[in-house]
């Protein structure tokens, strides 16, 4: 990910981007400091289906 963001780094600079997307703990440990190192406020959230099917309402219909 550091790949995609290192362009925008710059842009990125005293905001606060959240990651939704799954990982192990050290790479969003790493992905945490690389972005403190460039003054960015970096959260991660650690999320699971099951998490989410509580907190979306099911479709209904077809």
């Amino acid at each position: 990910m550091r790949h995609t963001l290192g362009p925008a780094a710059s842009a990125l600079q005293g905001r606060t981007p959240v990651n939704l997307a799954n990982g192990i703990p050290d790479q969003a440990r790493e992905l945490a400091a690389w972005a403190a190192g460039h003054g960015i406020d970096w959260r991660s959230i650690r999320t699971s289906a099951e998490r989410w099917s509580r907190l979306v309402p099911p479709r209904t219909g077809t």
